[in-house]
């Protein structure tokens, strides 16, 4: 049976942090590195120009669309970012979203530590990476299922090609939408590289029905390039999940290939989850770290 924290509050705020442009650091610049920020690119006009875009066509309605809203969304950039595009930014978040400069000689995560000792012993913090977006019951589902000093993964999700046009179920655990409960002031990004956070902190795994997720792979994003997971049969009708204004389009029949082609020769496991994702079906939910 488990025990409620008697000193946790039902229903503690909720705050969403996302790195708009981080310059790499330590232990997670390996993560951003992948993510293609990197001083060459940092300093690029055209990539700033593409990931304010995909942020504003992505991330923001996602995030506004939310059926509850989050008590805050902290949005970082560091103190060098061109002030045009900070002007941008400012101007493409939400009017409640705060815009957190990092300066030359403090890493973002000492930055959102001091952020969050003002907010109390008890609060949910949870990361969207600024090409990413969450389905209008993420939050209502978080907030649903935390516990207190844990972490929480909800593991099914899209992922969308943009240049061939083709959106596939996945199951990520110790995903970059990842949530925690902090009870002694931590925030998510305490724990590191979101693919490590089971090596140092309990994590409950929670699969849903309902795509919790929506992972853009699109060009300046070479981290995610290749295909896998199952297509979408509703496509067309899955970006209103999402409270996205466009569609997903239809997929280029040669990409569509290739991914049938790799979602046949999965393992047996795979094909369980994904088989009970395509006729509605919930598998048990899984708790890691127990």
């Amino acid at each position: 049976m488990q025990h409620s924290n008697p000193r946790a509050p039902a229903k503690p705020p909720h705050y969403l942090i996302t790195r708009f442009a981080i310059r790499p650091e330590g232990e997670l610049g390996d993560f951003v590195r992948l993510d293609s920020t990197v001083p060459a690119v940092f300093e690029d006009p055209k990539w700033l120009a593409d990931r304010l875009r995909i942020f504003a066509q992505w991330c923001v309605p996602s995030v506004e669309a939310q059926k509850t809203k989050f008590d805050g969304w902290l949005i970082l950039v560091s103190a060098d970012l061109p002030d045009h595009f900070l002007r941008l930014l400012v101007e493409t978040s939400p009017s409640w979203a705060e815009i957190v400069v990092v300066s030359a000689n403090e890493s973002f995560t000492d930055c959102l530590a001091g952020y969050f000792r003002s907010v109390g012993s008890h609060f949910l913090t949870t990361r969207l990476d600024a090409d990413d977006a969450l389905a209008k019951g993420f939050k209502e589902t978080v907030d649903r299922n935390a516990r207190p000093g844990r972490v929480l993964n909800l593991s099914h999700g899209y992922q969308y090609f943009t240049l061939s046009k083709v959106l596939v179920h996945r199951r990520i655990r110790s995903n970059p939408f990842i949530s925690h409960w902090t009870v002694i002031g931590e925030n998510i990004f305490d724990f590191g590289i979101h693919s490590q956070v089971a090596e140092r902190v309990l994590v409950d795994e929670i699969w849903t029905v309902k795509p919790m997720f929506l992972k853009i792979a699109h060009e300046s994003n070479t981290a995610h390039n290749g295909f896998g997971g199952l297509p979408v049969l509703t496509a067309p009708f899955a970006a209103k999940s999402f409270g996205l204004s466009q569609s997903f389009g239809q997929p280029r029949l040669s990409a569509l290939t290739l991914m049938l082609r790799a979602w046949a020769g999965s393992n047996y496991d795979k094909f369980k989850s994904r088989t009970a994702v395509l006729f509605g079906r919930t598998p048990r939910p899984r708790r890691l770290g127990s």
